[in-house]
């Protein structure tokens, strides 16, 4: 019999509401619980955030799963898309490295790892990104959506 590979990932980008900073740690917590690792793809204003409000217990909650790329402001404008759109292919990803690697920089502060993966956000694909992420290490492109082919 073959197995079945399941993956529990959770895109952390709510870097607004501190009611979220208590659902991620639950989150966190429960997987541990039940000896579960999973992956958190963060968003890198989401870390800084928690940081400033000296959520610490959120941050250790974290530790015990991978953490992944979930770009610097997720939605805020202009996009990765957009920011993207009208670049080629190195101009784009030297781009995306000169607006994105903030967030990956606070990630390898603060959990002294390279982040596992890169989650685009939302609909905001564009090919540089891929180029950029071999430069930044980053070994995975995990996403999933169902806007493509339709």
């Amino acid at each position: 019999m073959s197995k079945i590979f399941v993956v529990f990932w959770f895109d952390c980008e709510d870097f607004i509401t501190p009611e979220s900073d208590d659902a991620l740690k639950r989150l966190a917590e429960i997987l541990s619980a039940n000896n579960v690792r999973g992956v958190f793809k963060l968003v890198g204003e989401k870390l800084r955030t928690l940081e400033r409000r000296r959520r610490w217990d959120v941050i250790e909650a974290l530790k015990h799963h991978e953490i992944g790329y979930h770009t610097n402001y997720h939605s805020v404008h202009p996009t990765v898309a957009e920011y993207l759109k009208d670049m080629g292919f190195e101009e784009g990803a030297l781009e995306f490295l000169k607006s994105e690697r903030e967030g990956v920089e606070d990630i390898k502060r603060v959990f002294n790892a390279i982040p596992s993966c890169y989650g685009q956000p939302g609909g905001a694909w564009a090919p540089q990104v891929y180029l950029a992420l071999k430069l930044l290490e980053i070994p995975t492109y995990l996403d999933l959506t169902d806007f493509i082919d339709r």
